[in-house]
């Protein structure tokens, strides 16, 4: 994906329906943001929910597995993020389309 498309691999993304009212838009992502943020704050800590909740035991591969998904692009996707979202979004449009 990297060497075809120049961007960062968007591997998940929150979204939330447009009929939902602005303000519970915004207190979802503050809390987003308060739960990254802490992440952040008490990095490399692996808090007990996580080793509860994690198939895989060994804290290293947790670890890994939170630096691919919690990052810089959690907190704001900036020109690269979006652009990468951009370009996912086009190529998933013309894999979904019908054949004629």
């Amino acid at each position: 994906w990297e060497q075809q498309t120049g961007g960062p691999i968007p591997l998940g993304g929150i979204v939330m329906k447009k009929s939902i009212e602005k303000p519970m838009h915004e207190k979802v992502n503050s809390l987003i943001r308060q739960s990254l943020q802490y992440a952040f704050d008490h990095y490399p800590e692996l808090p007990n929910y996580v080793r509860d909740h994690s198939q895989e035991m060994d804290e290293d591969v947790m670890r890994k597995h939170i630096d691919l998904y919690v990052n810089n692009y959690s907190l704001a996707l900036g020109e690269d993020g979006r652009t990468a979202v951009d370009v996912l979004l086009a190529v998933s449009s013309r894999v979904n389309q019908p054949v004629s």
